[in-house]
């Protein structure tokens, strides 16, 4: 982990020539200004030297005192995002020399460094990526002056403070999707939600609630015949680990709908048509290139899943039940909902079990990854789950094994 400090000079109010123009009435009023000076931003930065992911933070100081505080907080972030701090590398500075300072990275059980001299592929990259003066071009709308934004960042502080020090959180899963992404790993599918819970909130935080949102499939939904009773033992077995299950519907309507073009008809339909009937009405079928060819279907629909975890998302941050939430999954349908409660400064993290995140969700996700597979697979219940209060147990499906 690399440590550095990027010192950078407020804007005056009223804002700067480079907003403004050279000579104009306003610049030179905000030139009269330096004469009071304004001071400067201290940026702490920590960079994860594998990946590049920086945390930081915006402070008045660079004592030994926020160091310390801003340290913590760094650690806890990397920590709620799977990577954990073996060794620290920072400059000579008096601040991170400081006694107070190298007893915090050595009390954490860190190898504390510093850069080497003349060595500029060693420092953190931040510095060059923060300029103290941006470019005129880059100026797309005037800056009152450096504390305009003192809200925002107090909150986004705040947020992240909450978010590492024994916050409360509510787990909200999207069912289906998460069964989309395990559907070809069915040993990852005898999942422990609540233990999974447990292992993604940050050090810390406490679980007060897992909400699993899903609906009954269909058999006409599936070529699997089985499909449908695996999906409630694994709906019950869920439901006796002391998870709040709410159910949608999944609903089958039929529709007429355009036959695909591509490939061959060979592998339009399933089962498919047989070899002598495609060679005696070759001609016939050929007419699909000119005119599509259209098939009644019946379309697989899940209902009211996406928007109960909307609605149940914002309505526990609104009544309190909560100060921070984790959404599992990758369903973009849930961005309003997620950019709703990140805008009025709620802590909502996004991690999906596809492997990849949607952008959609991680433009507006206080944070967003993937969850790995081998927490899925440490996460699993036992093959046989008690369902409280009866002697019944719920026995894992032989497939799943």
């Amino acid at each position: 982990m690399h440590l550095d400090i990027k010192k950078v000079g407020k804007i005056p109010p009223g804002g700067g020539w480079r907003v403004h123009g050279s000579g104009s009435d306003r610049a030179k009023r905000a030139n009269r200004s330096k004469r009071r000076p304004v001071g400067y931003t201290f940026l702490h930065v920590a960079i994860d030297d594998y990946s590049r992911v920086a945390y930081v933070e915006a402070h008045d100081n660079e004592t030994a005192a926020t160091l310390v505080g801003f340290w913590r907080r760094a650690q806890d972030w990397f920590w709620s995002n799977d990577m954990a701090v073996d060794e620290v590398m920072t400059d000579n500075g008096p601040n991170y020399s400081g006694s107070p300072a190298s007893r915090q990275v050595n009390d954490h059980g860190r190898v504390s460094g510093t850069h080497t001299p003349d060595r500029p592929e060693e420092e953190p990259t931040m510095p060059n990526k923060t300029p103290s003066t941006p470019a005129r071009g880059a100026c797309r709308c005037p800056v009152g002056s450096s504390t305009r934004g003192g809200t925002r960042r107090s909150r986004a502080n705040r947020v992240s403070i909450e978010a590492s020090s024994g916050a409360n959180w509510i787990v909200y899963v999207d069912g289906l999707n998460f069964y989309s992404a395990v559907r070809d790993r069915p040993d990852t599918k005898w999942i422990d939600f609540r233990a999974l819970a447990d292992r993604l909130v940050p050090r810390g935080g406490s679980v007060s609630k897992v909400k699993y949102f899903t609906s009954q499939i269909s058999e006409k939904a599936t070529e699997d015949s089985d499909a449908p009773r695996r999906q409630r033992v694994l709906i019950r077995a869920v439901r006796a680990t002391g998870v709040e299950v709410l159910e949608g519907k999944f609903k089958v309507p039929d529709d007429w709908r355009a036959i695909s073009s591509r490939g061959n008809w060979e592998d339009r339909l399933r089962p498919p048509l047989p070899a002598e009937v495609l060679d005696d009405y070759g001609d016939h079928f050929a007419t699909h290139d000119s005119r599509p060819w259209k098939a009644r279907v019946e379309l697989p629909q899940e209902k009211f899943t996406d928007v109960a975890i909307a609605s149940h998302l914002l309505r526990d941050f609104y009544r309190g039940a909560c100060d921070c939430a984790i959404v599992v999954s990758n369903d973009s349908d849930l961005r309003p909902a997620i950019e709703l409660a990140v805008g009025d400064g709620h802590h909502v993290g996004v991690l999906s079990p596809m492997g990849t995140v949607s952008r959609d969700l991680a433009r507006v996700a206080s944070w967003a990854k993937p969850i790995r597979v081998e927490l899925l697979a440490q996460c699993q219940m036992p093959d046989e789950v008690q369902v409280p209060g009866s002697s019944r147990t719920l026995n894992r499906p032989a497939s799943w094994k």
